[in-house]
């Protein structure tokens, strides 16, 4: 038999998003004195849930049954001497807060029914609960995700043209364009379909807030700066 006269409970949240937050308890227990050693393999169970209510009674919203390791639940508890659980676990907190059919957060111990040794397991006080509840109130909340678009940032930008002139004027000339952008190091990785355009006549290259134009003028060609990444002043010759 294991009889237990104390169980105290630390929580920490870290938001993750659309309700689900990573989770971290510490969890102690304290056997009686007149307790046995209770020594085996899937002793103990740790789980976490939803309540309506501040003793965790009725219905339950996200249950997670177990939250400790296959290590930790064949931990010898030893009389008198704390049981100690340091656990970790993704939660779903959605239906769980304050205007929320679930306004309470519970973390429950007990002994784990695949238990082997089977043991006797009872609570010494019953001022000292195997459920602790706690209002939602302090459990923190996702803020609204905002949509964000990536930016491509480039640090240069390099074309060569190619020009075959037809021996016939009234047949158009050919012109082979070879445009190179080289990324900054802080850009984002851009990653889709349709993402660039190229003109014959005017080189566009769109990148989320990104517009770089050169123009094509009788063989000659022209850069022009529209954003501080890109190179001033170069032009090139026939």
């Amino acid at each position: 038999m294991v009889a237990f006269v104390n169980f105290v409970v630390r929580h920490s949240f870290v938001t993750q998003s659309n309700g689900i937050t990573d989770m971290t308890v510490t969890a102690a227990f304290k056997p009686h004195e007149i307790s046995e050693t209770i020594s085996g393999t899937n002793l103990w169970r740790l789980g976490f849930f939803g309540a309506r209510n501040m003793e965790g009674t009725g219905p339950r919203a996200n249950e997670i049954h177990q939250l400790l390791s296959p290590a930790q639940r064949s931990q010898t508890a030893f009389p008198g001497q704390n049981l100690t659980f340091d656990a970790s676990s993704r939660v779903n907190l959605n239906n769980i807060g304050p205007d929320q059919s679930f306004p309470f957060y519970c973390v429950e111990f007990a002994k784990n029914p695949l238990a082997d040794p089977d043991f006797t397991f009872q609570i010494a006080n019953d001022e000292v609960p195997a459920i602790l509840c706690q209002n939602s109130q302090s459990l923190p909340r996702s803020a609204p995700e905002q949509e964000t678009r990536p930016s491509a940032l480039f640090t240069s930008l390099t074309a060569r043209f190619q020009i075959t002139k037809s021996p016939d004027d009234t047949i158009p000339s050919r012109a082979t364009i070879t445009v190179t952008l080289e990324p900054h190091p802080r850009t984002d990785v851009i990653t889709g379909t349709n993402l660039w355009q190229l003109d014959s006549l005017e080189v566009v290259t769109v990148m989320a807030r990104v517009r770089e134009r050169m123009k094509v003028r009788s063989y000659y060609c022209l850069y022009r700066q529209v954003n501080l990444y890109i190179p001033t002043n170069r032009s090139c010759s026939p």
